[in-house]
């Protein structure tokens, strides 16, 4: 453990994952010091909602993801249409709708340094069960996907709103269920 380089600073060599470090202090962290990931308040309106396809509307955000120690603040500044995969022919399955920014330079993998919008698709069973996401993502919403169906609003189908609130620090987090309450932890002082 050392001091990072300082951001702005007449060095300018602070590199994402240093800035990344600084910046945490201003999201609320949880017990372990961790930056809360999620999304802030900006409506009590359903972020992810049906549409006449196989696509759902992801409406206006912004966010936190964490990774490399730290925040990384990301925005949607309207709806945009994301797929959703043919229904599967037989049983039913959970999608995952998420957010993420990718990145391709070490110690990342990333095919790209993009910012996403994307589904990871489940596994068509009688019980299906939720997939994970991938490094760094954000989960918005699942979706239960039955057997047949051509659209997203066509009955059966259940979009669940399952992104978390995340605040500035000192701020105070909403939270949806005793469940959710029950699973933060938050830092002392928080």
């Amino acid at each position: 453990m050392a001091i990072l380089d300082g951001f702005p600073a007449a060095s300018g060599t602070v590199d994402s994952t240093e800035l990344r470090k600084g910046l945490a202090g201003l999201i609320i962290r949880d017990a372990a010091g961790v930056a809360r990931a999620g999304v802030f308040p900006r409506h009590a309106n359903a972020l992810v909602t049906s549409m006449a396809s196989m696509n759902v509307s992801v409406a206006a955000f912004e966010g936190v993801a964490v990774r490399g120690g730290g925040p990384i603040f990301m925005a949607n500044d309207g709806a945009v249409s994301v797929a959703i995969g043919a229904a599967p022919a037989s049983n039913s399955r959970i999608d995952v709708v998420y957010f993420k920014q990718n990145e391709s330079a070490a110690p990342y993998s990333d095919a790209n340094n993009l910012p996403v919008l994307a589904v990871v698709a489940g596994t068509a069973a009688p019980s299906p069960v939720k997939p994970a996401l991938p490094a760094g993502a954000v989960e918005l919403a699942t979706v239960l996907v039955p057997a047949g169906v051509a659209a997203t609003n066509a009955g059966g189908v259940v979009i669940t709103q399952t992104f978390l609130y995340t605040t500035t620090s000192g701020g105070a987090v909403g939270l949806r269920s005793a469940i959710e309450m029950a699973a933060w932890s938050p830092a002392a002082g928080a």
